[in-house]
């Protein structure tokens, strides 16, 4: 056989060689992305959940389901406060957040003292302020007490506009309609006056016991549907083996991407 042949034959070994190695790539290149592809759509769905929370969730923004919540190990809150007003509102403080009917309205507050319905507006006294609220759940205005920390008590419809606020040491007068204080000191009001002061109802806000649908309900309010989302986005609402399983998702998309660079390269040359 001559020297052309030869070197013929070989070029078409190594061609041969080549192309059976393409062809693997190629399998293989489907292969893996045929497994990318449900990771794709898994990231992919959950990715466009996360950019439109609000329009999903709009009416609770809060995991109830129980296995979820016990999933988490979200315990109940330690202290919980509920009171119902004359409309049947109910108002609930839940370990600093507040929620009206079974809705979330204000977070990180102090410790619930009283709730008082006037002229269609929910006033809710706080340790350090007072916040209103229509009916509707709409917040109007919060007013807090700067300088002044009230936890003792509340004595309302003392006048028709005042509630009397109890500190450790102090007594004050404060007008809802107004939204400030009429009397820095009780003590400072007449002896006739004063004793109208003392009457009045005193606060609608109870304790919850653990037996109470308000206590069972508090872990209710603990975690966000979009915390439970953005995990299994991430794979850490797997634990440790949903972590696993994105850098193996991580992998294959490496590797998706340099077979086929790799084919690709091979047709390129191939072509000149």
């Amino acid at each position: 056989m001559s020297e052309t042949n030869r070197n013929s034959s070989n070029r078409k070994a190594i061609e041969s060689v080549k192309t059976q190695r393409r062809r693997s790539f190629v399998r293989w290149h489907r292969r893996i992305g045929l497994c990318s592809a449900v990771a794709v759509f898994f990231l992919a769905a959950t990715g466009i959940a996360l950019n439109h929370m609000g329009t999903l969730f709009t009416s609770n923004k809060y995991i109830t389901s129980n296995i979820v919540l016990d999933w988490y190990g979200v315990e109940p809150a330690r202290l919980v406060l509920a009171a119902d007003t004359d409309s049947a509102q109910n108002v609930v403080w839940s370990d600093g957040t507040i929620i009206i009917n079974r809705h979330a309205v204000l977070y990180n507050q102090a410790r619930l003292l009283d709730v008082i319905e006037r002229n269609g507006i929910l006033h809710l006294i706080t340790a350090n302020g007072v916040h209103l609220f229509t009916l509707g759940r709409e917040r109007i205005e919060s007013i807090e007490f700067e300088g002044k920390r009230f936890v003792l008590s509340v004595l309302s419809n003392v006048e028709p506009s005042h509630v009397r606020l109890d500190s450790e040491t102090k007594s004050y007068l404060f007008n809802l309609d107004a939204l400030e204080f009429i009397s820095d000191l009780i003590e400072d009001i007449p002896q006739a006056g004063r004793q109208q002061l003392m009457k009045g109802r005193p606060s609608v806000v109870k304790e919850q016991g653990k037996e109470s649908k308000a206590y069972s309900q508090s872990r209710n309010f603990s975690l966000l549907k979009s915390k439970v989302l953005q995990d299994v986005h991430s794979g850490r609402f797997f634990g440790q083996a949903g972590a696993w399983l994105m850098d193996l998702f991580a992998i294959l998309f490496m590797l998706l991407a340099g077979s086929g660079i790799y084919i690709w390269l091979g047709r390129a040359n191939k072509v000149r």
